[in-house]
């Protein structure tokens, strides 16, 4: 645990020297949480519900040495319930009714925290049209400094491409020292940059540079490849700290096409919108010193190659003024993400429907302040931290999920395995279920001070290395909210007849025992498990969200409807 403490302030550290974004009381609640006796604490709950043609393989260490524990629901909430502390008390009620309001304290500040259906999933019609008429667009060769047709202009003495107007632009050609620059009507104009052999780098800002527009399409020619490039130092106005990417727009930003790009970001990030940041095809390989993609409002990927090496994260989203902003959502496409920070961090909620994702993470692979969703997919992680974490609700409803290495593998406040198949390698827990920080408390707040009411073990230690602020509020306080509110993105009931009854493949009390991975021995009772549970299988109506098959356990979107459905595309042209 001190190593992994160690580890965390060194990354903390590290990251305020080089404009991270983390704040350091963050922290502090993260050395509180892990300073109590066990991972359920102040309503923390794992619901695991398992179908027919799905599975639950985990591995974790714990201080007796390694545990592999099968598919089933009897052998998963063993594991879960074991903790990261031997013989650690279980304080959240196992039942598969409606939890007390003492069991959940965060659901309706998640709520105001992540709005997610007032957010935006669907792709516009534009957004995956990556065709172009040549013979009417405006034609623009670097190398020559040359422009045939009308809303740009090329000056030769800066190297600079200015795009004014609405309108196609197919530009060829390299500029060693240059740049290309967007700067629209805000309210009306749509562009599209078409990347046809292109080569732009600028040593003292943006290769691509959008100042203003309604919308920019950079649209990737069939059988291309193109670079887009900065350098390590800037050239910025006094005070600011903008712009910071090789590619940066201060608006609505997406990239199509079936050609490749190449971004080099030595001076912070990769790709940047102030706005939407749209992948719906192409072939990317991204480097950059910080941040790899960065949308702050959302970053939304349909399709395409995508690979990241970045300093800090791979993909990033990180509005955390609008509840409907901040998140990532991945529903296609091949994505690589190597990352010194996070593999995907979004603000409100990360989101799998689909595609292929591997992740090398040096601390979490997928992380959110609020709420995650695996709803389909292929993911392969390694962490250095946590697999997934979020701070409020995790929710697997589909999916393929297999994580080859994590200190632990699903963490949040709240825990739902409704489908899927999952196998998580961990060293610490498999799956923990824990106290939600307050991502929105001030820097030092309540430092060194437990909450009013709350257990000795969860306050921070006092000294140096340790800044954080106070942990979430007691159980009982005004702060905690009645179970009756949770949001209705995953207000389901445990079964359509209002029962608990275990999922078909779970072992009942006294029936047959779940069949665990060859050669694989039966896990030990946890020492406390609440309300006699017992590794043989608890009594049904002592199970936490149990789903039947083909319903939408708790957590998910409701009995008998999709999990998560495919994005929709709209008919606008934004």
């Amino acid at each position: 645990m001190e190593e992994r403490t160690r580890r965390r302030l060194g990354r903390v550290a590290a990251k305020d020297g080089g404009g991270g974004v983390r704040r350091a009381d963050a922290l502090g609640r993260w050395q509180a949480r892990r300073g109590g006796a066990g991972p359920f604490r102040h309503g923390a709950q794992v619901a695991i519900a398992r179908g027919g043609s799905g599975s639950e393989a985990v591995s974790a260490g714990s201080h007796a040495g390694q545990r592999v524990l099968g598919a089933a629901l009897a052998a998963a909430l063993a594991l879960g319930l074991a903790g990261c502390s031997a013989g650690s008390a279980a304080d959240a009620s196992a039942s598969g009714g409606e939890p007390a309001a003492s069991e959940a304290p965060a659901s309706a500040e998640a709520a105001a925290l992540a709005d997610v259906e007032a957010m935006d999933f669907e792709y516009s019609k534009r957004d995956g049209d990556a065709s172009y008429d040549a013979a009417t667009a405006t034609a623009v060769d670097l190398s020559a400094g040359a422009v045939e047709g009308s809303g740009a202009a090329f000056d030769v003495s800066t190297g600079t491409l200015a795009i004014s107007a609405a309108g196609t632009y197919v530009v060829t050609g390299s500029l060693d020292q240059g740049q290309i620059v967007v700067e629209a009507d805000k309210d009306a104009d749509k562009v599209q940059v078409v990347l046809a052999g292109a080569s732009v780098r600028n040593e003292s800002g943006p290769a691509l540079y959008v100042k203003s527009a309604d919308k920019v399409f950079v649209t990737l020619a069939d059988g291309t490849r193109n670079v887009l490039a900065d350098g390590a130092s800037y050239e910025l106005a006094e005070g600011e700290d903008e712009p910071n990417g090789a590619v940066f727009s201060k608006d609505d930003l997406t990239f199509n096409g079936t050609g490749s790009l190449a971004v080099e970001g030595s001076y912070r990030h990769g790709i940047v919108s102030k706005d939407d940041l749209v992948v719906a095809g192409g072939t990317y390989e991204v480097t950059a010193a910080e941040d790899g993609l960065r949308g702050r409002d959302c970053v939304k990927v349909a399709d395409g190659d995508i690979t990241v090496t970045a300093g800090g994260d791979a993909v990033k989203s990180n509005n955390d003024e609008d509840p409907a902003r901040g998140f990532v959502t991945l529903d296609g496409g091949t994505l690589d993400l190597t990352a010194g920070d996070d593999g995907v961090d979004a603000y409100t909620l990360f989101r799998v429907t689909g595609g292929t994702v591997t992740v090398d993470a040096a601390d979490d692979a997928f992380r959110s302040e609020v709420l995650g969703r695996i709803a389909g997919g292929t993911l392969s992680v390694r962490a250095g931290d946590d697999a997934f974490h979020t701070e409020y609700e995790l929710v697997v409803d589909d999916g393929q999920v297999d994580v080859a290495a994590c200190y632990e593998g699903y963490e949040s406040e709240k825990v739902y395995v409704n489908g899927g198949a999952t196998r998580i390698v961990a060293s610490d827990d498999a799956v923990n279920a824990s106290t939600a920080e307050d991502p929105t408390a001030a820097e030092g707040e309540g430092a060194g001070a437990p909450a009013e009411g709350a257990p000795a073990g969860d306050a921070p230690s006092g000294g140096a290395g340790n800044p954080g602020a106070a942990p979430a509020p007691a159980p009982g306080s005004d702060e905690a909210s009645p179970g009756d509110e949770r949001p209705s993105w995953r207000d389901a009931a445990p079964g359509e007849d209002g029962s608990s009854a275990p999922p078909a493949g779970a072992a009942a009390e006294g029936g047959t025992p779940p069949v665990l991975p060859e050669g694989t021995e039966p896990p030990a009772a946890p020492q406390d498990a609440p309300n006699g549970a017992s590794a043989e299988g608890a009594p049904s109506a002592e199970r936490p969200g149990g789903a039947p098959d083909g319903g939408g356990g708790r957590g998910g979107f409701g009995p008998g409807a999709a999990p998560c459905p495919a994005p929709a595309r709209s008919a606008s042209s934004r």
